[in-house]
């Protein structure tokens, strides 16, 4: 693709040397199968993301609990 850059100052590519141009595609089967595994890591991604959520929302309220006193922190001499 490089060798089809034309210009000198300003590098560019042209639209007639891109039709002339020979691109990989894979075929219709292993493209199902790329997509198949593509939904399998967003449906991933989403779940793992509300997990997130759902765990910063447990901090957030034990953390509420501690400072306002609702929960006491027992603090042992010995661990002192």
């Amino acid at each position: 693709m490089l060798s089809k850059q034309g210009g000198l100052a300003q590098q560019h590519f042209n639209v007639g040397e891109m039709k002339s141009l020979l691109v990989a595609v894979p075929s219709t089967d292993e493209q199902k199968k790329i997509v198949q595994i593509l939904k399998s890591l967003e449906s991933r991604i989403m779940k793992e993301k509300l997990y997130l959520d759902k765990i910063g929302q447990k901090k957030h309220g034990l953390m509420q609990d501690l400072l306002t006193g609702k929960v006491r922190v027992n603090v042992n001499k010995k661990d002192k």
